[in-house]
């Protein structure tokens, strides 16, 4: 699906509107709505220290209207730790059940959404991994090299999943990376895709907690290629550093939750 090539120009708000992006790094599936779409505004910083004013006026999603090519923003905004401080990447994911309800995890802040667009409604809950030990906050441009490969190496919230077959939502934890490198070797964007210790957190549709589970880093994962199927999530171990990696297959192992 294209929508004008995801660049609309102009401004809401005063802020100018970005280029949109279906990414496979984050769960973010375009969302229809009675006839309108409704996609991610992923707040990002760039490398640079965001302004409050620029954290409050900023929608989390937009509503395109395919017969008049319009684009208004919505009421949903960062929660209120992203005016705090400012120096956070604003990355998402979210994924919707059938019922007309979209569940949502910031990368790099505790609270998460249920949103049902049907009521207008939005429910916040904080929710902490048994395996946070901190945010990294951002280094910027003037400061690193890279600020998002130093932002990669340490603990965030990941993808969501809602599974429709057993009616629970995964959560996708990274762990700090910096722990699981081998010694003496420095941080690369390799390594943010292939060496990592990550867990997953269970959860009902009422944001409550089931379990979390880590999955080890020897297990050599691809933490960022999971989809969901009638018997649990599936994870894929296309990863060059698995022991039974094969460049000619695409093999997956499933997480079930019973």
């Amino acid at each position: 699906l294209v929508l004008d090539n995801y660049n609309y120009g102009g401004e809401i708000d005063g802020w100018p509107i970005p280029t949109f992006d279906i990414t496979s790094y984050l769960n973010q599936s375009i969302i229809e709505k009675n006839g309108q779409f409704i996609i991610p505004n992923t707040l990002w910083s760039y490398g640079k220290k965001l302004d409050r004013t620029r954290i409050e006026k900023h929608a989390l999603f937009l509503i395109y209207n395919k017969d008049n090519k319009s684009i208004e923003p919505t009421d949903i905004r960062m929660p209120n730790k992203f005016l705090d401080d400012g120096d956070r990447e604003g990355l998402f994911s979210y994924d919707s059940s059938d019922k007309g309800i979209t569940y949502l995890t910031f990368s790099q802040d505790h609270t998460m959404y249920k949103i049902n667009w049907t009521k207008n409604e939005v429910i916040k809950k904080r929710i902490i991994s048994s395996q946070f030990k901190g945010f990294s906050g951002f280094k910027y441009k003037d400061q690193i090299s890279s600020p998002m490969l130093y932002y990669m190496q340490y603990f965030s919230y990941k993808n969501l999943y809602y599974d429709r077959f057993k009616n629970i939502i995964y959560r996708i934890i990274k762990h700090d990376q910096v722990q699981s490198l081998p010694k003496n070797q420095s941080f690369t964007f390799e390594d943010s895709r292939y060496f990592h210790e990550f867990s997953i957190m269970v959860l009902d549709t009422n944001l409550n907690v089931l379990g979390e589970f880590v999955i080890d880093e020897e297990q050599k994962y691809v933490m960022n290629n999971m989809f969901v199927g009638s018997e649990g999530l599936y994870i894929s171990r296309n990863n060059p550093y698995h022991r039974d990696y094969n460049e000619s297959t695409l093999d997956f192992d499933v997480f079930v939750f019973e």
